[in-house]
């Protein structure tokens, strides 16, 4: 599956194959079925999707994102990852954890 980039940080609508992540109304939908995204997790899906197949720290992506912050930052974070990957399972696209360095978006064959 090819991924088309349109333009991820402006929030245009980007898809791949019969993917669509719209974040404008925080939605990720394929093949019909829609589901629902908090604007945190639109956030960090943006982050991943514009910098795909790219590898990306998490630092990198808590300093892109808005609503994060203080002492449990990261905590926080982790439980925000934690339910976008619930939410995109039964779709081709899965968030890869790389251990000692970030995450990385999966599409398709990938996953």
């Amino acid at each position: 599956m090819t991924p088309v980039h349109v333009c991820p940080t402006c929030n245009q609508k980007v898809s791949a194959d019969r993917m669509l992540i719209d974040l404008q109304s925080n939605t990720v939908s394929f093949a019909g079925v829609a589901r629902r995204l908090t604007p945190t997790e639109a956030e960090i899906l943006d982050v991943l999707w514009a910098t795909y197949p790219q590898v990306v720290r998490t630092d990198a992506i808590l300093s892109r994102i808005d609503g994060i912050t203080g002492e449990t930052t990261y905590k926080s974070f982790r439980q925000h990852m934690c339910h976008l990957r619930k939410k995109l399972r039964g779709m081709p696209i899965a968030i890869m954890t790389v251990w000692g360095n970030g995450y990385r978006l999966m599409l398709g064959a990938e996953i």
